[in-house]
């Protein structure tokens, strides 16, 4: 019994084989990128602040607030820098925050800054938060709860 297997035939298999491969390739590198859900959302009531991750001290002395939510969901660890900016009337401006817990986000997890009492969203036009290696996120601004 001999098998005869042409050229062409070797040749349109190897074809298939890289074109599969080289999606393959392409997707994983795709997915595993870092990717930053940023949400800024008003009037927060202090339940809601405790449940984001606020400790209870922190909430209940900030009280109702509007919040900045960074979420990390991509594969890849996100370290963010110390400030965020956002954008007011035409003016850019670093955040001053009343409380961060933690600045180095792993898959799934979420980092709550508060930007205070006294924070306007409806005159708030852009935020941003920028991670460790200088990329800015845009964040979505939620006027409602």
């Amino acid at each position: 019994m001999q098998i005869d297997i042409s050229v062409s035939a070797v040749a349109w298999y190897g074809a298939v084989v890289a074109t599969v491969s080289a999606i393959a390739g392409i997707y994983a590198i795709r997915r595993d990128r870092p990717k930053l859900k940023v949400r800024v959302r008003s009037k927060v009531s202090i339940g809601e602040l405790i449940e984001s991750g606020v400790e209870p001290s922190v909430a209940c002395q900030i009280g109702e607030a509007c919040i900045i939510e960074a979420t990390n969901v991509g594969r890849r660890r996100i370290r963010l820098q110390s400030n965020p900016e956002y954008k007011y009337k035409d003016q850019k401006r670093k955040c001053d925050y009343a409380w961060r817990p933690k600045s180095d986000l792993a898959e799934g997890e979420k980092a709550v800054i508060i930007m205070g009492k006294n924070a306007d969203l409806s005159q708030l036009t852009c935020v941003v938060v920028k991670d460790a290696t200088g990329r800015a996120w845009k964040g979505k601004i939620c006027k409602g709860k």
